[in-house]
C-alpha cells in the first residue's frame, strides 16, 4: 500500500515538492532523492527509490519493480515500461531511451536484476525478458530499435506432452555494440568489445572481440529430451542452465 501512495505522490507533484514530502513521512533509508533530480508524470511504484544527483525521469513511464537506482545523470526518457518482480539499476549517466518493454512476471521464482554500467545506453522499442537477469556493462549500447533480449526460453519433447521452461541471465560486457533488430537468447555472455551486426540472432555465447554478424540458416541435429538432463532443475517444469 505504502508503494502505491508515495507512487501517487511523485506522480501528483511536482518533485521539488513531492520528494521533501516523501522523506518526512516515510523517512530517508528507502527514498533517496540526491540534488538535481527530477521526476515527470510518471507512476512509480517500488519498495526504494534512489535517485542520484542530476538524474531524471521524464513523463509517461509506468515503473512497477521492486527497487530502482539511478546513478548520478542518469536518465529515463518517455513511454517506458518497466514491470515485474525485479531491481533495476542505472550506473552514472545510463540512459534508457524510449517506448522500452521491460518485464517480467509478478509471480516468477526468482527476483532478476536489470543492470546498466556506467553511460550505457538502452535504445528505442526494445523488448527486455527479466524472467532471469540481464546485465549490459560500461559503454555498451542497444542502437536503433527492436532488438528483444529473451532470458528464457521452451524445450518441446519429442514425443507427448512434456515441455520445459529452461532460464538463464545474459551477461553483455563494456563496449558492445547491438545493432537493431538482433535476438539474444537467454544464457548468453558477451565479451568486451564487440560489435553486433543489425538484425543478427545470438545463440551462443561470444568470448572473443570483434565484429558479429548473422550467419546462414543451417541444420543442427539436436535431442531436447537428452539435452534437458544438461540442466539444473529449479521447480517443476522449470530449469536453469548451469
Amino acid at each position: 500500500m505504502m508503494r502505491f501512495v508515495i507512487g501517487f505522490i511523485m506522480f501528483l507533484l511536482p518533485s521539488w515538492l513531492a520528494f521533501p514530502l516523501i522523506k518526512l513521512f516515510w523517512g530517508k533509508a528507502s527514498y533517496v532523492f540526491d540534488k538535481g533530480s527530477r521526476v515527470g508524470f510518471s507512476l512509480i511504484l517500488a519498495s526504494s527509490v534512489r535517485l542520484g544527483k542530476g538524474t531524471k525521469i521524464k513523463s509517461g513511464n509506468l515503473i512497477a519493480v521492486e527497487s530502482l537506482e539511478l546513478g548520478e545523470n542518469a536518465k529515463i526518457k518517455n513511454w517506458n515500461v518497466l514491470k515485474g518482480h525485479f531491481d533495476v539499476r542505472l550506473g552514472k549517466d545510463a540512459v534508457i531511451n524510449k517506448l522500452n518493454k521491460i518485464t517480467s512476471s509478478r509471480a516468477n521464482i526468482r527476483k532478476s536484476e536489470l543492470v546498466l554500467g556506467n553511460n550505457a545506453i538502452i535504445g528505442i522499442d526494445h523488448t527486455i525478458d527479466l524472467v532471469d537477469s540481464v546485465r549490459i556493462g560500461d559503454h555498451s549500447i542497444l542502437v536503433g530499435s527492436g532488438s528483444q533480449l529473451w532470458t528464457h526460453g521452451f524445450y518441446h519433447s519429442k514425443q507427448g506432452p512434456e515441455r520445459w521452461r529452461v532460464d538463464g541471465e545474459i551477461r553483455i560486457g563494456n563496449n558492445v555494440y547491438v545493432g537493431s533488430r538482433c535476438l539474444i537468447c537467454s544464457g548468453i555472455t558477451i565479451c568486451d568489445a564487440v560489435t553486433i551486426g543489425a538484425g543478427s540472432v545470438v545463440s551462443k555465447s561470444l568470448m572473443q572481440p570483434g565484429l558479429y554478424v548473422n550467419q546462414a540458416l543451417r541444420y543442427v541435429a539436436f535431442d531436447p529430451d537428452q539435452m534437458i538432463g544438461k540442466f539444473r532443475k529449479v521447480s517443476d517444469g522449470i530449469y536453469e542452465r548451469g
